[in-house]
């Protein structure tokens, strides 16, 4: 592990428990009702998992990248759709849809060998539904009679951080099996982007936990 990536990795990991613990310390003043919430768990169980299971007591990942992503579009739905004030139910439907004929049909296909494709294939579906209902947000945002300014929004920092990482990793995702059996050390050069992005992702989470707390203080 270079050090380079050793700092991405062991960085991107710190941050990812903080939102959590964020709430965790100010829990008077952050509602557990706030869609968000159940990602920022998602984020904090990933963090942990992957720093003692998955680096320390070097358990297989296999199962667990398959986990992850059932947890993470799981709990990205729930979001957008309260954020959205639960319309567009075709759109859940067909994305939901997707994603389990997907992950069921691909399921015997599981190994060490295959995951990553796997993995890819729902990323990439994971990453259409964040790009889809982010804009249809945004979208909502500017039809508000009254404009509140988008700075103070935690969802703006919540969506700009998810965009950016989905869509920022999508790419190398969807190549990273081909680059692994290529080219192990281009790939590992390569995965330092996705801990960059995720980086990038978790601050802003960081970011719109704290304003939310912020407004519950004020």
């Amino acid at each position: 592990m270079s050090p380079l990536y050793a700092f991405l990795f062991y960085t991107a990991l710190i941050l990812g428990t903080i939102p959590l613990l964020l709430i965790w310390k100010n829990n008077t003043k952050f509602d557990k009702k706030n869609p968000i919430f159940p990602y920022v768990v998602v984020v904090f169980i990933a963090s942990f998992y992957e720093y003692f299971g998955t680096y320390l007591l070097k358990i297989n990942a296999t199962n667990w990248f398959m986990v992850y992503k059932i947890l993470a579009i799981t709990t990205l739905q729930y979001y957008f759709y309260h954020i959205l004030n639960k319309k567009h139910k075709a759109l859940f439907i067909v994305f939901s849809a997707l994603f389990i004929a997907t992950f069921v049909y691909n399921l015997q296909h599981l190994n060490d060998k295959t995951f990553l494709d796997i993995s890819a294939y729902l990323n990439a579906i994971t990453t259409c539904l964040v790009i889809t209902f982010s804009i249809l947000w945004f979208k909502q945002l500017e039809k508000k009679p009254i404009q509140i300014e988008r700075i103070q929004n935690p969802n703006v920092y919540f969506i700009v951080g998810l965009l950016f990482m989905y869509g920022g990793t999508i790419i190398l995702y969807l190549y990273a099996n081909n680059l692994y059996l290529t080219n192990k050390e281009l790939f590992f050069t390569s995965w330092m982007l996705n801990f960059l992005l995720n980086i990038v992702n978790r601050t802003l989470l960081i970011v719109g936990v704290w304003k939310i707390i912020k407004h519950r203080k004020n």
